[in-house]
């Protein structure tokens, strides 16, 4: 059994729409969580005023970064519409 396989066997077994499964090592994600605020090795920031502008910003680097050799997954979150309503 390698780690590699242990990885397919685990995204076969657990698919959630809309959740990015990051197998990675325990230790290395908290460590990663807590300097970054990011649970994955590598994560992008998009930090504005604009909620709406913010997601669509998102969804634009999604379409951008899939296609790109090497990457596993990619992911936006998105923003609840209640959160997109000024307040």
């Amino acid at each position: 059994m390698t780690s590699d396989k242990i990885k397919q066997e685990l995204d076969q077994l657990i698919n959630i729409p809309g959740i990015t499964n990051a197998w990675v090592m325990p230790i290395k994600t908290r460590i990663d969580m807590l300097a970054t605020g990011i649970k994955t090795p590598v994560g992008i920031k998009v930090a504005g005023p604009d909620l709406k502008v913010i997601q669509d910003i998102g969804l634009q680097l999604e379409k951008i970064l899939k296609p790109v050799e090497g990457t596993a997954s990619v992911y936006s979150e998105r923003v609840g519409r209640r959160s997109l309503c000024q307040h």
